[in-house]
């Protein structure tokens, strides 16, 4: 299984301990920085929505992780409850990486008018106060 993530699953982020659980059960695993094409991110309340995009580009980890069937069931299963998939907030989507397809979670919502950004962790390290405010409020925040 190939997963890319762009936000709060990337390491440091506040969810990346269910990627460190999901490379236990793993035969082999390995994670690869890179631009991935083709999407969008925006600042949605207190987290990142990525959106399949032509001409636009994000910062993601892509992460490749050997697990039995029923193991990437779970993982997928997890992943689709944390990110909202049965409200209709997120969807589980399929990109072209260097590496070959690899899942991707995309935002359902309306964009008009959030902040795009390349990179989640940079803008987190970069934005202002006033900015994480101000996009908090044009977005649902979501308890992570």
């Amino acid at each position: 299984m190939r997963i890319a993530v762009y936000g709060s699953f990337r390491k440091g982020g506040q969810l990346h301990d269910w990627i460190e659980s999901f490379k236990l059960g793993a035969k082999s695993h390995s994670m690869d920085l890179r631009e991935l094409g083709g999407i969008a991110m925006y600042v949605v309340g207190n987290v990142p929505g990525a959106k399949l995009s032509e001409g636009d580009s994000i910062i993601a980890e892509v992460w490749e992780l050997d697990l039995s069937n029923a193991r990437e069931e779970s993982a997928l299963e997890i992943m689709d409850a944390v990110e909202g998939v049965h409200t209709g907030l997120y969807e589980r989507n399929t990109i072209e990486t260097l590496k070959g397809p690899a899942i991707i979670y995309t935002y359902c919502g309306d964009v008009q008018g959030l902040t795009k950004i390349k990179d989640w962790k940079e803008w987190c390290k970069s934005a202002t106060r006033k900015e994480k405010g101000e996009a908090a409020r044009k977005g649902p925040i979501m308890v992570i």
